[in-house]
């Protein structure tokens, strides 16, 4: 019965059926980033930086700040942030005058300050089985070699690159909003 529902599976899909309408990052000859679906262009190449989209939201880079866009490449978030993260669970995190908000999706807020309260330790060890973050390697690296300096020091930047790192992608925004949970 498997293999009869994969033949039919691969068959739907060769033929077009069934396939989702994805829209991919694709750069233009001036390097700006916008997305296409196939050979279409669905949102215009504006952007310096571009992710994919995830439930029908993506964060994007316009003059050196971070928004949301959705699918349309109507601004959902306008891009006024340092930083922003994916929109995940119906949440996403801004990074705004030394300022983290997280918010829900309908614009309720739900935290401000100025970091993200998560467990350093814990987060380095998800950073070590992540490979979706071009820059986990390097966040856990100075992570770890500067934890026990801050820690004994005082005072350190170790907290706020962590929360700014949690900002980067789905995965290490999605493992910050679990930890929200317990």
């Amino acid at each position: 019965m498997r293999w009869q529902f994969l033949t039919l599976f691969n068959f739907f899909t060769f033929f077009g059926f069934g396939q989702s309408s994805t829209l991919e990052v694709f750069k233009d000859t001036t390097g700006l980033l916008g997305y296409k679906s196939g050979e279409e262009i669905k949102v215009a190449p504006i952007f310096q930086d571009a992710h994919e989209f995830r439930n029908g939201y993506a964060k994007v880079r316009l003059d050196d700040q971070y928004g949301i866009i959705d699918t349309t490449g109507t601004w959902y978030i306008e891009a006024n942030n340092e930083r922003i993260s994916p929109v995940v669970n119906g949440h996403y995190i801004t990074y705004k005058d030394s300022i983290f908000s997280i918010f829900e999706l309908d614009g309720t807020s739900i935290f401000s300050g100025r970091l993200l309260d998560f467990n350093l330790t814990a987060y380095t060890t998800f950073l070590q089985g992540i490979d979706t973050y071009a820059d986990a390697g390097l966040v856990m690296r100075i992570i770890e070699s500067h934890v026990v300096d801050a820690c004994r020091i005082g005072h350190s930047d170790i907290p706020l690159l962590a929360s700014k790192s949690i900002l980067e992608n789905y995965e290490t925004t999605l493992w910050f909003l679990n930890q929200l949970k317990h």
